[in-house]
């Protein structure tokens, strides 16, 4: 989304770091206690790191990176500590970061979430716009302020939480999201206390509206990751943003296959389709789903898209043979990765076909025989 409230005003994601961590002593004496961190899941490893970089750099002090958990000792009740989820990381060594209470920890994962992480946590996508926004010397400014009001206005957020923790819209909301939700609306009510300080009440208003739609949607995030869902949508994002950006890879019926497509599936640059499933090269998916590896080993990947429904094998190394014949006559049995047709729609309801594979139009001759 745009910034919540006007032009240089913080951001969303921004708002929810810095208030969660600065703001959590005080949010706790009412009520408003995270019982773990939160984990934020950005594309991959290098997107979380810019986060953490910029934000370390300009959220007045607020942000700390540690690389082990044991670091965390050296960060104050009022930071947030960040750590990246690495592959090989011990699911004991994440625990005793995400569980720390003398500070806000956050968890940067690039790419998959393990499944360890999924459920009953606090977990937000990290978008691009996320990131974006912390390099916005207004918002900035704008936290430097923020702060000052907090520290000079303690009896007055003190009561804006107390007011606020009767909230109506608390009700919509059970178990962790309730604890999540009312931590947000919290430090919603006291931004919008800090821009009454300089905004008229209907600026307020549509800061605190923008808000508390940005944050019931973003909640949407909690549930998504627990099903699954968000490896759907991230392999499907890759997919579509790989075949955009490589005009060499072809998309091709599997029934029409020619010259050039089978040269081009001997190059593992071929995704074959009929009406059920794409047949990806496992080389050229694995290559796809890079981002998705920095987190997860490839048998791990692909055993997670099994078990969610969103690829289809018969075999330990999770592929399927298919019976082609070679421009010679002879009879081949490639392997392949079967994704799903449906699992890689695209928002407006296309598939791949109907934007790639005219792509190939022009390379009609010598068609090859599928088994």
């Amino acid at each position: 989304m745009e910034r919540i409230c006007g032009n240089g005003e913080i951001g969303w994601m921004t708002l929810t770091v810095y208030g969660s961590s600065f703001l959590r002593v005080l949010l706790k004496n009412y009520g408003y206690e995270l019982e773990d961190g939160l984990i934020l899941v950005a594309d991959n490893e290098k997107m979380s790191r810019r986060f953490i970089t910029q934000y370390c750099a300009k959220m007045n002090g607020n942000g700390v990176y540690v690389e082990k958990a044991k670091d965390a000792k050296f960060i104050e009740n009022f930071q947030a500590g960040f750590m990246i989820m690495q592959k090989g990381l011990k699911e004991e060594n994440v625990d005793n970061f995400m569980f720390q209470k003398s500070f806000l920890p956050i968890l940067m994962v690039g790419g998959i979430l393990p499944e360890s992480l999924k459920s009953d946590r606090y977990i937000f996508r990290l978008k691009e716009k996320d990131v974006d926004e912390i390099y916005d010397e207004k918002m900035i400014s704008k936290i430097v302020e923020f702060t000052d009001y907090i520290i000079e206005n303690v009896k007055e957020v003190c009561a804006v939480l107390e007011k606020n923790s009767s909230s109506i819209f608390l009700t919509e909301y059970k178990g962790n999201e309730k604890i999540i939700f009312s931590v947000l609306a919290g430090i919603g009510a006291i931004y919008a206390a800090y821009l009454r300080k300089k905004y008229p009440e209907r600026y307020v208003v549509d800061f605190l509206v923008k808000y508390i739609d940005e944050t019931k949607k973003r909640l949407q995030d909690i549930s998504e990751f627990a099903s699954g869902m968000e490896l759907l949508e991230i392999l499907s994002s890759l997919v579509w943003g790989n075949l955009y950006d490589n005009e060499d890879i072809f998309v091709a019926d599997i029934e029409k296959i020619n010259i050039a497509i089978y040269d081009a599936l001997r190059e593992n640059s071929a995704v074959l389709f009929d009406e059920k499933f794409y047949y990806f090269p496992p080389k050229l998916l694995i290559n796809i789903c890079q981002p998705l590896l920095e987190t997860a080993s490839e048998p791990e990947l692909k055993r997670r898209l099994r078990d969610e429904g969103i690829i289809y094998c018969n075999s330990a190394d999770y592929t399927v043979k298919k019976e082609i014949v070679n421009v010679y006559g002879a009879k081949e049995r490639p392997r392949f990765i079967l994704v799903k047709k449906e699992a890689l729609l695209s928002l407006d309801n296309l598939m791949l076909e109907d934007v790639f594979a005219i792509r190939n139009e022009g390379e009609k001759e010598g068609c090859i025989e599928v088994m």
